[in-house]
């Protein structure tokens, strides 16, 4: 088991597998592109799982069930616990840990823009649009009050203020032939 587990650390970077959790940033920023939490089952490899919570997979070896998520399957909600399920009915329950040296706003695979902050903190987002075809304006989301600017570049500058409240909002942006671009935007304030 040891040897396993210590395979599966050759294969990645260790501060990126958890024993009997999975924890991870909010978003993919600190350049890896996968986190594992590895739990105990007994043949595992011999049953096919599935998982409850989309961005994750469950992926077995041996006598380990590894519960992966990657930066080109990264969900835009962080959920608390993912459920793997195998085809005879048994369960593991994967706890998730947000955990992170600091967290930094950025586009997932979904297209949604992430912005983490810490409790009393504004975050801000400044980067490429996900289109290049975005126009110089301002635009305001109604509900988050979020502001969102493109600059020449073009470039995307996003800034959501302590006030703000959690959630999901967007940036409704217009590209260079007049067609409204709506961003999602999700506020997350780290606890």
């Amino acid at each position: 088991m040891l040897l396993l587990l210590s395979g599966l650390a050759l294969a990645q970077d260790p501060s990126t597998i958890a024993r009997d959790e999975i924890r991870m940033p909010l978003t993919p920023s600190e350049g890896h592109d996968v986190y594992m939490g590895v739990f105990d089952h007994s043949n595992a490899d011999v049953k096919r799982w599935t998982s409850d919570t989309e961005g994750f997979t469950c992926e077995p070896e041996g006598d380990l069930l590894q519960v992966i998520v990657r930066r080109e399957t990264w969900p835009s909600a962080v959920p608390n616990k993912v459920i793997c399920t195998a085809d005879d009915g048994r369960k593991v329950k994967a706890r998730v840990v947000v955990d992170s040296i600091k967290h930094l706003a950025m586009f997932v695979s979904d297209g949604t823009l992430v912005m983490p902050r810490e409790k009393g903190n504004a975050s801000i987002f400044t980067g490429p649009p996900p289109e290049e075809n975005i126009v110089v304006q301002t635009g305001k989301t109604g509900s988050l009050s979020v502001r969102c600017e493109v600059r020449p570049g073009p470039e995307l500058r996003v800034v959501v203020e302590p006030e703000n409240e959690d959630g999901l909002g967007q940036c409704a942006l217009q590209d260079n032939n007049g067609t409204m671009v709506r961003v999602p935007v999700r506020i997350v304030t780290i606890k």
